[in-house]
């Protein structure tokens, strides 16, 4: 058994098709090591060039993402159909301190409250996706 619902099948997506689903998005989950255990925290995002960005404020997760390797999770699932699709992206996490380079609009606000005034780039080293697909015979 493949781990599927019975009529359905996981279909691997090129790395192109993984970036062009990322940007559909705007939110995901960031997976970091916090004090020697996992940690996962519901973030904004962008796709910027290959690399993503995520606008985020002091504390926790921004002392153990800066340097760290990361693992960042964005899906979409359609439970009706029970069709959907999940990106992952694993890479190093960086703080972008020279805010001028970024592409972003410093108008647009964050989802979450707070104050989110920091930025990371995610620069990924494997993107990786999967699509559930209904199984035709």
């Amino acid at each position: 058994m493949d781990g599927t619902a019975k009529g359905r099948r996981l279909v691997a997506l090129a790395e192109t098709e993984c970036w062009r689903l990322l940007a559909t998005r705007p939110w995901g989950h960031l997976a970091v090591v916090v004090a020697d255990q996992p940690d996962l925290f519901a973030v904004d995002h962008r796709v910027d060039d290959r690399t993503l960005l995520i606008r985020t404020e002091e504390g926790a997760k921004l002392r153990a993402t800066s340097g760290a390797r990361i693992a960042f999770l964005v899906d979409e699932i359609d439970e009706v159909a029970r069709e959907g699709w999940t990106v992952l992206v694993a890479g190093y996490a960086e703080e972008v301190f020279d805010l001028h380079r970024l592409d972003v609009d410093d108008l647009d606000e964050p989802l979450w409250t707070g104050d989110r005034v920091h930025w990371l780039r995610i620069v990924p080293f494997k993107v990786t996706g999967r699509r559930l697909v209904p199984h035709v015979t």
